[in-house]
């Protein structure tokens, strides 16, 4: 087990919850869990059912952030392990014109979880750990607009439908380490500022990193992309690592690398573009890669135009 694994596992049950375990297919109606979320006690569940749509916006008194926008502050932690949620899970909400987000001041941790509706977090924050590992969406995921600013963790995660991500900010180090995206996964625009982790993740659909930013170390080394991966204009800040990835068609046009990169043994099947490309300190690193088609028109290594890679 990793050891951030363990370390969130600790640290998510420091707390005093309402507490359950089921013995067999045990259920518990969401309007029960939001009674307790609303006398703000901290809840853990493991091995229920989740009957009903898990509004957590229901759960606290909306406060207006602007003439459109409310917040809902959650002070529990929240702790749900080998659970299936049958409806919604929605930390954001759209009712006409006004929208209501959910503000999480502590943990929120889900493990072993099968989501079979809509997970959404457009615009949600979370200040504390948020963890959902080894969690299916089957109806994938809708995360856009988020804050996270503690560690987030979506390891060894199921998005059986499109993944949103899509102007994000991850404060702490984020982790989607040998998840698979069944469908599209957009993160365009997203803010990364620890370290980013992407290791050995299968990509059947199209995925999106144009505009992301990434301000640490970027890890995305023996992912398999078998549609196109975009990185367009993305800026890589910190030591990048394409190590042994597989892709059929890449694009990093436009991006700013300012830290030593690393492609080796990467493979793209049909093409990589890396056109007006600037690695701003060092040549990349590409021992063994390989490409069938390569563009580097207006690529530049240290200010010179670059004649290989």
């Amino acid at each position: 087990m990793h050891m951030f694994t363990r370390l969130i596992i600790c640290f998510a049950f420091c707390f005093s919850f309402y507490s359950c375990s089921s013995i067999g297919d045990q259920k518990v109606s969401s309007e029960k869990l939001r009674a307790h979320l609303s006398l703000g006690e901290d809840v853990s569940y493991k091995g229920y059912t989740i009957t009903g749509d898990f509004d957590l916006i229901d759960t606290g008194h909306a406060v207006a952030v602007s003439p459109v926008i409310s917040d809902v502050y959650i002070r529990s932690a929240i702790v749900f392990r080998n659970c299936t949620f049958k409806g919604k899970l929605m930390a954001s909400r759209r009712t006409g014109a006004q929208g209501y987000t959910a503000t999480f001041g502590r943990t929120i941790f889900f493990e072993d979880c099968v989501f079979d509706d809509e997970v959404n977090f457009e615009g949600a924050t979370v200040n504390g750990i948020c963890n959902f590992l080894k969690c299916t969406f089957k109806k994938g995921g809708l995360f856009n607009r988020a804050t996270f600013n503690g560690m987030a963790s979506f390891t060894n995660c199921a998005f059986m439908e499109d993944a949103g991500f899509q102007q994000c900010s991850f404060a702490g180090n984020s982790y989607f380490n040998e998840s698979h995206f069944y469908r599209a996964g957009f993160f365009q625009n997203s803010y990364f500022y620890r370290e980013f982790t992407f290791n050995m993740v299968n990509c059947d659909g199209y995925m999106d990193f144009s505009l992301a930013s990434f301000y640490s170390i970027a890890n995305c080394n023996y992912a398999h992309f078998k549609k196109n991966a975009v990185f367009n204009d993305a800026s890589f800040r910190g030591k990048t690592q394409f190590v042994g990835s597989e892709f059929v068609r890449a694009e990093y046009e436009g991006c700013l690398f300012y830290s030593r990169s690393n492609f080796d043994k990467s493979t793209f099947s049909e093409s990589l573009t890396l056109k007006d490309a600037k690695f701003l300190s060092s040549r990349p690193q590409t021992t063994g890669y390989k490409a069938s088609k390569l563009d580097i028109s207006g690529a530049e290594v240290s200010g010179a135009k670059m004649t290989e890679f």
